[in-house]
């Protein structure tokens, strides 16, 4: 008998340890400038001129569509940002402030990923 409610208190306790761990994903809001790569890749360069590669959580297919490189928007992603150079993160909402130009993107921040072999079309902005 007593083995038994040992067991069941040690089953409980691994329950609520795993139940524990299972959190809600924080979200926070993020500014920034938008750049599309060659590759479909969405990135935002965000205040710090770091680029984080946005991964389309929002159930729209046409989330970026309308977007220019050096836009500036504002996404909600998720708070946890993947540390990867670039960095990355989940995204559910992206949403215009005002239009940009090439010229809004830190020209370091664009010689860094091109030195890792990341390609821009530029040829395809519209000014």
């Amino acid at each position: 008998m007593r083995k038994s409610i040992f067991t069941l208190f040690l089953g409980c306790i691994c329950i609520i340890s795993i139940l524990g761990g299972c959190s809600k994903v924080n979200k926070v809001s993020m500014t920034g400038r938008y750049l599309k790569s060659t590759s479909d890749t969405h990135l935002i360069i965000d205040e710090n001129n770091s680029p984080i590669v946005m991964g389309n959580s929002s159930k729209k297919d046409s989330i970026f569509e309308g977007l220019q490189t050096g836009d500036k928007i504002e996404i909600i992603c998720n708070s946890e940002i993947r540390e990867t150079y670039p960095a990355g993160t989940d995204i559910y909402s992206c949403k215009l402030i005002e239009r940009g130009t090439i010229e809004d993107i830190p020209k370091e921040t664009l010689k860094s990923l091109e030195e890792m072999e990341w390609t821009f079309d530029f040829s395809e902005i519209d000014n």
